[in-house]
């Protein structure tokens, strides 16, 4: 396996991974089992297909793992950066998001008219870094490498050349 081209794709495919886990309201894709951190991984993989001439139709399961976690790592790293990026430019929109749909419903149950003023306090208004990274860092791998297995399936390989 080129392990240049196992960095560039587990890149390729962590950046993906994490444009759809940081970017406001395009991040509910994950609300469906993660299904944008695992597109990630298949992204990686079919990355690492388009640009391989010589790889076989069927990788083996160490070279997914590998493709798969280290694709995790790299979009942990950046979904991280991207938060803050995101954070900085928009604030945390995520407890604003929560308490809009708050303010349009009619009534609120008991419970929730405590979580809401607990959410007006704004302990919650600052940048959850520790939380975003060890969130990202046990999710992305995992799903990623998940993405990955299923690109293998669901993709098809490159034909082996034809010999004479």
């Amino acid at each position: 396996m080129d392990n240049t081209l196992l960095y560039r794709s587990a890149t390729v495919g962590g950046i993906a991974a994490a444009v759809i886990d940081s970017i406001p309201y395009l991040n509910f894709i994950n609300c469906l089992c993660c299904l944008g951190i695992a597109l990630g991984g298949v992204a990686a993989l079919f990355y690492f297909r388009s640009q391989s001439p010589y790889e076989p139709v069927e990788f083996s399961k160490p070279a997914l793992l590998h493709l798969g976690l280290l694709t995790g790592i790299i979009g942990a790293i950046a979904t991280f950066i991207l938060h803050y990026i995101v954070f900085k430019m928009v604030g945390n929109w995520e407890i604003g998001f929560i308490k809009n749909l708050m303010e349009n419903l009619d009534e609120l149950p008991p419970f929730w008219d405590e979580f809401y003023t607990e959410l007006e306090s704004g302990r919650y208004d600052g940048f959850a870094g520790p939380i975003i990274l060890v969130r990202s860092l046990i999710l992305f791998p995992l799903f990623t490498y998940l993405g990955v297995l299923l690109g293998n399936r669901l993709l098809p390989g490159k034909e082996p050349p034809m010999q004479a």
